[in-house]
């Protein structure tokens, strides 16, 4: 099992968000790294700060995880394309955010990593930057909550060349509406009470 810890140097800011990335997918180190680099630079324009701790791990087919017990304010899960098959049927689906209760705050979502490495081979982008786009994308939909489509940026469903063009140019980010939700989302994760987000 290996672990990495990423402190991401975002601007000042009182509240800390607490991320867990479990890696079912045996992400190279190499590549991950690079795919902290890239949500590093999407979630620093915003002006929140996070902590993002990584754990490798090996899944079993019918294995059962308990996220619940996970560690962090939220778990960024990379699923293999073997454990894609229990979870969706949906052949072009990126990630998704995990279902919660109507009155809940949605705490764990997925990123589909052999859909990473497809869109990467489609469009001629990194992996490690596809990656790191896609975590921050889900990550948004934690923070911003339901309807956080947008129809262009980071938030756009789903991404066509030019969004794969910003990836790769540092320009693919959320807007200047959506970095204050995102400060006031981490700020009710980490239970300051400054600020809500909504619910999933």
């Amino acid at each position: 099992m290996r672990f990495l810890i990423f402190m991401l140097p975002l601007a000042a800011s009182a509240q800390v968000l607490n991320v867990t990335v479990l890696d079912y997918a045996d992400v190279p180190a190499a590549t991950m790294s690079d795919a902290q680099e890239v949500f590093t630079a999407i979630y620093r324009k915003t002006g929140g700060r996070v902590v993002w701790r990584v754990e490798t791990r090996v899944w079993q087919p019918g294995e059962r995880v308990r996220l619940a017990d996970v560690p962090g304010d939220i778990v960024l899960r990379i699923c293999s394309e073997e454990m894609a098959k229990g979870l969706t049927r949906r052949e072009s689906l990126m990630g998704y955010v995990q279902p919660v209760a109507e009155n809940e705050l949605a705490r764990v979502a997925t990123v589909f990593y052999h859909r990473v490495e497809e869109l990467k081979g489609a469009t001629g982008s990194a992996t490690s930057q596809v990656l790191g786009a896609a975590l921050a994308h889900e990550l948004g939909h934690l923070l911003l909550g339901k309807g956080a489509h947008s129809r262009a940026g980071i938030m756009r469903c789903p991404w066509d060349t030019g969004e794969l063009r910003a990836i790769h140019q540092g320009r693919l980010v959320f807007d200047r509406v959506q970095s204050v939700l995102i400060v006031n989302g981490i700020a009710a994760r980490t239970n300051s009470g400054a600020g809500a987000a909504r619910p999933n």
